[in-house]
């Protein structure tokens, strides 16, 4: 029986990044009772498509869809809504503005998929950038703040970011969601990506969801080798951090509902303080801090601190 902690454990995402139904579903079968998040991406989606992600979901399995999509807006809108319909949790996409409101529009009143935009893909550097755009003088920096500032403002709920961007993203947005692909376990090859982490730096850096691929696809124990991670992740998580997004302590919690805003008063050990959340959905009318979660606005470590 696993000992991870189940809180770390929820964090990862394993990438199912094979050709056929039969392996994705022999790998989610090696990590039952551990994993229950896993990433769709197009090797699997050109060969299995909706019916499989479903069939994932029907499982009580959470999806992160990653189709990083890039059309025109009615496309994006109607395909969306399909994708909404089925229950998928996470879903990328990788276009301007536009893009990102027509995905929202098509999700219309559900609460997923949360929509996470592309700042930079892992496998490309500032080197790689330079090829992109050889007439202007952007640092990778400036590039991928720019790209989550556009996602951000027209309403995308989180955004993929690796390498140093994770620490810079996670000071600008609060709130967002961060999901960290191109991770890799301490001592094992970073394959072709250019800017990965290992689970520990990527959690204090402020990332929310590690997707994880070939480290525990190809390992010859795949549950240790997710054990091993979830473990390394937990300590990260132990660890005090200004960057370390976390559920509030076990509190009191009091609510107070508008249109517009939460207003979140709980009360640690004795002393009272005042927090207001963004999205209305973020925390659920109880008495405790279970209704927080990960993916919606939840407060930065050191905002708790200040307040």
């Amino acid at each position: 029986m696993s000992t991870a902690n189940p809180k770390a454990a929820g964090r990862l995402i394993v990438a199912l990044d094979v050709d056929r139904a039969t392996d994705a579903l022999k790998l989610v079968q090696d990590l039952d009772g551990l994993v229950s998040f896993f990433k769709v991406g197009y090797q699997l989606f050109i060969t299995e498509g909706l019916p499989f992600v479903k069939k994932l979901i029907e499982t009580d399995k959470r999806v992160f869809l990653d189709l990083k999509m890039n059309d025109v807006e009615e496309t994006i809108r109607l395909a969306v809504a399909n994708i909404a319909a089925a229950g998928v949790e996470f879903l990328t996409i990788h276009g301007n503005g536009a893009t990102a409101r027509a995905a929202r529009e098509g999700r219309g009143e559900r609460k997923t998929p949360k929509v996470l935009s592309l700042t930079l893909l892992s496998s490309l550097d500032a080197n790689d950038l330079k090829d992109l755009f050889p007439n202007a003088s952007i640092t990778l920096e400036t590039y991928v703040k720019v790209r989550a500032k556009q996602a951000i403002d027209c309403g995308c709920d989180g955004l993929i970011a690796s390498g140093e961007s994770i620490r810079t993203l996670r000071a600008l947005y609060p709130s967002a969601i961060i999901v960290a692909p191109g991770i890799r376990p301490s001592g094992s090859s970073r394959d072709d990506h250019k800017r990965a982490l290992t689970p520990h730096d990527a959690i204090r850096a402020g990332a929310d969801y590690l997707v994880v691929g070939r480290p525990i696809r190809d390992a010859r124990n795949r549950l240790e080798s997710a054990e091993r991670i979830i473990q390394e992740m937990d300590q990260a998580l132990s660890e005090p951090s200004q960057y370390l997004r976390s559920p509030c302590p076990p509190a009191t919690v009091f609510v107070i509902r508008h249109p517009t805003f939460v207003s979140f008063r709980y009360r640690p050990q004795g002393q009272r303080e005042n927090l207001v959340l963004r999205d209305p959905g973020a925390i659920q009318n109880s008495r405790d801090g279970s209704g927080m979660h990960h993916g919606d606005a939840v407060a930065h470590a050191k905002d708790l601190r200040q307040l």
